[in-house]
């Protein structure tokens, strides 16, 4: 059950860093209360992104390297997310 946890986590800090970024290209305006709510969330996104690609190697482990686990998608996931966060860093997003 821990994997599927590390999983939708992932997804969703996928969903919440793309959206962050397309919101920011787009130059989209918020109204006060999702901007506060998105500010307020970066922070624990950004702080769960590392300790989720440790708990999900922890799992790829225990699950014998297997490349069809959901470990590994997970990590998968995770590392789009990073190289997403990084090129928007670079290019000034």
């Amino acid at each position: 059950m821990k994997k599927d946890y590390n999983l939708i986590l992932s997804c969703a800090s996928l969903i919440y860093f793309a959206s962050l970024i397309y919101i920011s290209f787009k130059n989209i305006l918020l109204n006060d209360v999702l901007e506060a709510i998105f500010e307020f969330s970066t922070i624990p996104f950004i702080l769960a992104v590392p300790v989720l690609v440790i708990f999900s190697f922890k799992g790829w482990h225990a699950d014998k390297w297997k490349v069809r686990s959901k470990s590994f998608l997970s990590i998968l996931i995770l590392t789009v997310t990073i190289f997403l966060v990084i090129v928007a860093t670079v290019y000034n997003i």
